[in-house]
């Protein structure tokens, strides 16, 4: 690691460090969690157990992440339109760790698998996803809004605007150079072709198509679950030395 990137992930850490000592954001949840907490110290409830099966009320739990400072996402504003996920989902973020930012800080840029797993990871800890009657885990996310929410979640690690993703890129008019900051509000995302949507099941969020010999087939955008399994694969077949079929992979998921 060059001088320079030490100073930049120190920097980035001190950031990080600086906005898990602030005081809480002058949020509604946030307070109202704050207050059930002080609440539940009063009445000797004792502290609060975010542990999952073992004797940890969804009560307090709910408290305990409502205090961790997480972010509700509207699926609409997602790459996806939110069109593929239950009608009642709750998306929620929040800002990167210092020990999250110290496991990204390590990755190999030139292992793609590498870069993918860290990305993975970033989503896995400051992620929730449910709906109203179940926990949904992370790998349900749908992995063309994976970026978005990657994009998202270092906004709010870097709430002021430090350690910026910029790019630069010349104008094909005028061959003026000009910097592009890396942000969701600057990315264009993909719409589903219309001649596809005419196949699109509101009630069960999912592309129906009545073939003439094979029945109905249901179709969605893969999840990062299902990209994980492929990529296990391909990284499996690579290990082994095996060939595998880079053209069928492509419309595997």
């Amino acid at each position: 690691m060059s001088e320079n990137e030490k100073l930049n992930e120190d920097e980035m850490k001190r950031i990080v460090e600086e906005q898990e000592n602030q005081e809480p954001i002058n949020d509604p949840y946030i307070a109202n969690a704050q207050r059930l907490k002080e609440t539940a110290k009063k009445d000797g409830l004792g502290k609060v157990d975010t542990s999952k099966g073992k004797g940890g009320r969804v009560e307090e739990e709910i408290v305990s992440d409502m205090v961790l400072g997480y972010h509700p996402v509207h699926v609409a504003d997602l790459p996806s339109g939110g069109l593929f996920y239950p009608l009642d989902v709750e998306l929620q973020i929040r800002p990167a760790k210092v020990a999250e930012i110290r496991h990204f800080s390590t990755l190999q840029e030139r292992d793609l698998f590498d870069v993918d797993e860290k990305l993975n990871h970033i989503l896995q800890n400051c992620t929730k996803i449910r709906t109203k009657t179940r926990m949904m885990s992370w790998k349900d996310i749908l992995e063309e809004d994976r970026i978005f929410l990657i994009l998202a979640i270092r906004a709010l690690t870097f709430s002021k605007g430090e350690n910026k993703l910029q790019v630069k890129k010349n104008c094909p008019d005028c061959n003026t150079e000009n910097t592009i900051e890396i942000a969701n509000q600057n990315l264009q995302f993909n719409s589903i072709p219309a001649d596809l949507m005419k196949y699109y099941d509101e009630y069960n969020r999912i592309l129906s198509i009545q073939t003439k010999s094979c029945g109905v087939i249901y179709m969605k955008p893969p999840t990062i679950g299902v990209m994980q399994i492929v990529t296990k694969y391909i990284r499996e077949k690579e290990r082994q030395g095996e060939s595998w079929d880079k053209a069928y992979i492509q419309i595997l998921p």
